[in-house]
């Protein structure tokens, strides 16, 4: 079977089972221009439109569509795409690619992502390679390849983050989970200078089970008490820092960039000793633990700086240090 046979046998199976939109659902602002591209699809299904109805009356009323109605109409056009050079191709690849530059089309975008199956993410991910290895127009393989990595080539990667970072929090928890709370007395590293007090003060009866974003974004509560903390106290809260750091959406890059600096072993002989002092007592579950955090970072950070950061630490002692 020709690959595009094969592919359009993918489309009419992946979408077979999407329901018609209601007529008040297929857009999701009732300004006149979305109801003009919009209106003439009112009770037709998708797979009754033709080319000639697309190409001549709509190419562009993808653009238009509520997400609902995005998703069920798609695979028309997607079947014109696949084998003609025409207005639908280009506005078809256009939808499917995600502008990072313009939060509007950007979160345009992404709520019409997110109303297909996984199936049909994969399908579309397919198709756009498809057409980028086979179409007769450069212009449109250059789309294409600017629609997948816009997008479409992190999907399995965003798939296995999401796994990865769940089974590291796991792992961080686990890790840690035996660590003794050091006492109220031995918070501070230097119980003399006023910003150690202050974290001592702040810090003082607190589990690392119960310190979290929330609580660090406290004011007084010290995003950056790592660096004031006892020996045993960072020790001890070490965990709690990590798992704020691995959030997915929560943690601003100051957090995690101070967790980072505080991993990264210095060539001045002072901050040398002060991070061999620090990490003398981790376990080796507890440094393995701390390795695949950044690790993941280096990995996954949505920073570029956080990843050459987490490359850095890791480079300066982690990648192999002795377990």
């Amino acid at each position: 079977m020709e690959k595009s046979e094969a592919l359009r046998d993918r489309i009419l199976e992946t979408f077979a089972s999407s329901d018609v939109p209601d007529a008040d659902a297929l857009f999701d602002t009732s300004d006149a221009e979305c109801l003009e591209r919009t209106d003439a699809f009112r009770g037709r299904k998708w797979s009754d439109l033709t080319f000639e109805f697309l190409e001549e009356q709509q190419p562009d009323a993808l653009e238009y569509f509520s997400a609902t109605a995005y998703r069920y109409f798609l695979p028309a056009y997607l079947l014109v795409a696949l084998y003609r050079e025409s207005s639908v191709r280009y506005f078809t690849i256009s939808t499917l690619t995600q502008d990072r530059r313009d939060p509007v089309t950007c979160a345009w975008f992404l709520e019409r992502v997110g109303a297909l199956t996984p199936e049909q993410r994969s399908l579309l991910k397919v198709f756009l390679q498809y057409l980028e290895a086979n179409a007769e127009n450069k212009s449109t393989r250059v789309l294409c390849s600017d629609a997948l990595n816009s997008y479409w080539w992190n999907t399995e990667k965003k798939a296995f983050e999401s796994v990865e970072r769940e089974e590291l929090r796991k792992r961080i928890e686990d890790a840690f989970s035996m660590s003794p709370y050091p006492g109220d007395k031995n918070l501070a590293e230097d119980p003399k200078d006023l910003e150690s007090k202050q974290v001592a003060r702040v810090f003082q009866g607190k589990k690392w089970e119960e310190v979290d974003l929330d609580f660090l974004e406290r004011p007084g509560a010290h995003l950056s008490a790592l660096f004031f903390f006892s020996d045993v106290a960072y020790h001890y809260y070490l965990p709690a820092y990590l798992l704020v750091s691995v959030q997915e959406k929560a943690c601003d890059y100051g957090t995690r960039a101070d967790v980072l600096c505080a991993l990264t072993r210095r060539a001045e002989p002072g901050l040398r000793l002060w991070f061999d002092k620090r990490h003398a007592c981790l376990t080796p579950a507890q440094k393995r633990v701390i390795r695949e955090f950044l690790l993941f970072t280096e990995d996954f950070s949505e920073y570029e700086s956080a990843r050459k950061d987490a490359t850095q630490a890791l480079d300066s002692y982690w990648r192999n240090v002795s377990l």
